[in-house]
């Protein structure tokens, strides 16, 4: 919810909907003070709990991830204060990116403290290399298309096509024949009179046709 309502005041401020912007301003304010509570209770939790994984976020391999962290997502809070969006969507990238790594640092080699080392509780060889694989396929195949997709988005060029200049609409109208009515703006009557008219020539022939046989 941070880092979506991040995301959406920035784009919001790109596009000039300023209310909009506040309004999501708002909410990746609250999101992110209520996310920086829950981190503080888990690290007073992990105290108790997984002495091994706060002694490696708190002194250890995973510290630099944590200053990181709450460095990045102390700016991105001040700079919404401030009313400043623009720069705010790579800091709360770096802040969320720096927690996960940082959680993964602090338990390598474990998987689940203590004892399920990652090696124990790997896949054979042969299966990981083909999910490497698999991986590799997708990311060629798909990343481009996303990263693509992201440039046109951020910068403004999906559109929903190139509007005619001024005067051509009309100059179009006057070079058009009076007597020309498109499909589209014809009476539903003009329409559809000549399937009705078709049926009823049809039903006059055959009682004509009828009247004429002899009687049998």
């Amino acid at each position: 919810a941070y880092l979506a309502a991040v995301y959406l005041a920035v784009d919001s401020e790109r596009d000039g909907q300023h209310d909009l912007r506040r309004y999501f301003t708002r909410r990746a304010i609250a999101a992110g003070v209520a996310a920086g509570v829950l981190a503080a209770v888990t690290m007073a939790e992990l105290r108790t709990t997984a002495r091994p994984v706060f002694t490696e976020l708190t002194s250890g391999r995973g510290l630099p991830f944590v200053v990181i962290s709450v460095v990045a997502g102390v700016a991105v809070l001040v700079l919404l204060l401030l009313d400043i969006v623009k720069p705010v969507r790579p800091l709360a990238a770096l802040a969320v990116a720096a927690v996960v790594w940082g959680w993964a640092v602090a338990q390598y080699p474990d998987v689940l403290p203590p004892g399920r080392t990652i090696a124990g509780t790997a896949a054979p060889a042969g299966t990981l290399a083909s999910l490497l694989v698999i991986v590799g396929i997708i990311v060629i195949a798909i990343v481009p298309s996303f990263v693509l997709l992201f440039r046109l988005a951020t910068g403004g060029r999906l559109t929903e096509g190139e509007r005619p200049p001024l005067g051509a609409a009309p100059a179009l109208a006057n070079a058009a024949p009076a007597t020309t009515q498109p499909a589209a703006t014809r009476p539903a009557g003009q329409r559809n009179s000549w399937p009705a008219a078709v049926i009823v020539v049809a039903l006059v022939a055959r009682k004509l046709t009828g009247r004429r046989r002899p009687p049998g």
